[in-house]
Order: C-alpha cells, then structure tokens, then sequence
C-alpha cells in the first residue's frame, strides 16, 4: 500500500533462477467497498470524450476513470442484458463482453435493442446485433465489444467462456 492509500501489486512465476516478475494491471480490495486500484503503465485510464461530459459532471473525472477502466461481461444479450450493455456503453466502460446462446427471433423484437425483422430473417445472434448497435452508441474513443455467441444453457456457458474481465454481470 502506496502513501495516499493505492495499492499496486505483482506475482512471480517459476521457480529457482528462472522465476519471472509480472506486474498486475489491477488490485481489488473488498471491505465495505470494493474498490480498484490500476497500473497506469499497463491499463492507463481512457481518454474522456466529449459525448461523455454529462456523464463525468455527475460523478467525477477520477469515478470516470475508474469506471471506464473496467473489463465488464454481461451474461445474456436479452431485454434487461442488452439494457444494462446499452447503459454500460453510453456511460464510457471501454471493454465489453456479450455472451448468449440464442439468436433474434420475431417474438423478441419487441424487447431487443438494435434488433430489426432483417435480423430474424438472417438468423442473427442476439449478442452480433447488440455488439453492432453498442459500437454505434458507445461514448468511450475506442470501444472495444466483443460478442461471443455461446452454445448451450446453464453455469457451464459462462466457465467455458474464459472471461479475462474485471466484472461479469448475470
């Protein structure tokens, strides 16, 4: 722990001579809060755009730093995870993730974001759609949103997904 209370940290792999020091990009703490603390050197905070002015007036620009930061996965491309995706995007976060198994069909068009009749017609993954209409609403400079079409249900779909995120929501 640094003086003004941020904490930095790092892990060796190997044994004997050949043990190798890697730097964290980022340290967790949980108490009352969670908070997170970054490497500058390896995940320097994204630079705030303008279309993000109201949002950082609300909070802060260090909260939107922190914010902005975060690697977040959001399990499910439906109507509340394509919601929560939307807000995620609009609000700066620069990495996303979108997992789901299912594809658009008509009788989901009327709760899914970005979602149009050409999408049923060409059997879109629900997360394709939503990665595309996130791309365009995104504040962030440099959004980066991944769409990862899952196949089947359950607890097991998000294991196999190897999530390198900082926060996965369900």
């Amino acid at each position: 722990m640094a003086g003004d209370r941020s904490l930095n940290a790092r892990f060796w792999d190997g044994t004997g001579r050949s043990r190798r020091r890697h730097d964290a990009v980022s340290a967790r703490v949980v108490g009352a809060a969670l908070t997170a603390n970054w490497n500058d050197r390896l995940r320097p905070s994204p630079a705030a755009t303008e279309r993000q002015r109201r949002t950082i007036s609300a909070w802060g620009p260090t909260a939107q730093e922190h914010l902005a930061r975060l690697r977040i996965g959001v399990v499910g491309a439906g109507s509340v995870g394509a919601l929560v995706a939307e807000v995620l995007a609009r609000t700066g976060i620069s990495e996303l993730v979108l997992i789901d198994f299912d594809s658009v069909k008509l009788h989901n068009l009327d709760r899914l974001l970005h979602a149009t009749a050409t999408d049923v017609r060409l059997a879109r993954s629900k997360v394709d759609v939503l990665a595309r209409g996130l791309r365009r609403s995104a504040t962030a400079a440099k959004p980066t949103i991944e769409a990862r079409a899952q196949r089947g249900r359950g607890p097991g779909v998000v294991g196999r997904a190897r999530l390198r995120r900082d926060l996965l929501l369900r």
